[in-house]
């Protein structure tokens, strides 16, 4: 009897790992967020950088707005993207969190499929959240290369429109 119950909690184990191991697989950025390139007719971005200087805070944005198929900026945008991968983190399976840490350099772009809205919110070294049509949920995901929110907001910074200008 005791080695059935072994067997089984072996087994139990076995499947465990099994899904976590299955549930945080690399995925493409495609994959990651569900939408299909064809589908998308716009994009936009913000990307804000804060600091302190001499016990003053200071916070700069810079944006991206109108981004459509064929545009330089745009395709440039999404050559950025597909060369992400994301890992489904474990906390999505869990109540979702009411506050995230966030790094100094943060950047958010969305994108629109038709009267569908889909956003990226490059917030933290190393992860993503992505909202997806349809659902109420905003999933966090672990990104390589690891500093997408910086790599976002330098892009957005130099071809995007300064706030401050």
């Amino acid at each position: 009897m005791k080695k059935i119950i072994k067997r089984i909690l072996i087994l139990l184990v076995a499947l465990l790992v099994g899904g976590i191991l299955w549930y945080t697989r690399p995925v493409s950025f495609w994959e990651a967020t569900g939408m299909d390139r064809n589908q998308i007719t716009s994009a936009s971005g913000i990307a804000i950088e804060s600091g302190i200087t001499a016990g003053n805070l200071s916070q700069q944005t810079w944006s991206m707005d109108g981004l459509t198929p064929g545009q330089e900026d745009y395709e440039a945008l999404l050559e950025l993207l597909e060369d992400t991968t994301c890992r489904s983190s474990l906390r999505n399976l869990l109540t979702p969190a009411s506050s995230y840490s966030s790094d100094p350099k943060t950047a958010q772009v969305a994108f629109a499929l038709g009267d569908q809205l889909v956003t990226i919110n490059a917030y933290h070294t190393g992860q993503v959240l992505i909202s997806f049509p349809g659902h109420s949920r905003i999933l966090a995901f672990s990104v390589s290369p690891r500093e997408l929110n910086e790599t976002l907001t330098d892009f957005i910074q130099q071809r995007g429109v300064s706030d401050h200008s």
